[in-house]
């Protein structure tokens, strides 16, 4: 058993008072709540745990005396594990899966494009494989170009070489630069031909 420091989860001293550490819960569930931020589901586990503790005076009395009992055994909290490239690559999952149950009219893009940076950071820092990229990229499928241009060399760098993944990552940007091309001038082009339409029905009709 490893016994877990909910008042550095919180950033908060030890012995806070409940307004202090229900201030800090509100600060932090505005920064890494999954609505706002959905690659940060597993934080917002923990700090949704450490503040359920803390804010509830039984409970924190409780988790006082393990404190106590723990530092006389010498014994040290479980800070922030060390991340993992697994961890990211769950973490990743589950922003598709998310991404994946949204409303396509109403989802946060620009939270999603967050959640991917933050992702393809983690990698940069622990590394990764390109079962990642292959995952963030289904993540960015809803995403517009201007949004998604500045992951292309993270995903490459990620994708490590391996042929399907660089294919998959093109043919992303392919289809990203498509979208955005009939975007811009999809308007435009239905204005002249509608204008094209009206004139030729002028000639006829004449």
């Amino acid at each position: 058993m490893i016994l877990k420091d909910y008042y550095a989860t919180l950033g908060i001293p030890v012995g806070s008072t409940p307004d202090a550490v229900k201030k800090a819960y509100r600060r932090l569930v505005m920064r890494y709540h999954p609505d706002k931020n959905a690659g940060e589901a597993a934080y917002f586990r923990e700090i949704q745990e450490a503040y359920d503790v803390l804010s509830d005076p039984l409970r924190r009395e409780d988790y006082h005396q393990q404190r106590n009992l723990w530092k006389a055994g010498g014994k040290a909290f479980e800070a922030p594990g060390p991340l993992t490239p697994d961890q990211v690559l769950r973490e990743a999952i589950r922003l598709y899966e998310k991404v994946r149950a949204m409303d396509l009219y109403r989802m946060d893009r620009e939270g999603i494009a967050h959640a991917i940076r933050r992702l393809l950071d983690d990698t940069v820092r622990v590394g990764g494989d390109a079962r990642i990229a292959h995952f963030l990229l289904l993540s960015a499928a809803p995403l517009e170009l201007r949004l998604v241009q500045p992951f292309r060399e993270a995903f490459e760098n990620l994708a490590a070489g391996d042929p399907s993944v660089l294919a998959e990552i093109a043919a992303f940007y392919k289809r990203k630069n498509k979208e955005a091309w009939v975007a811009r001038y999809q308007t435009p082009l239905l204005i002249l031909a509608a204008l094209a339409l009206c004139f030729l029905a002028y000639l006829l009709s004449r």
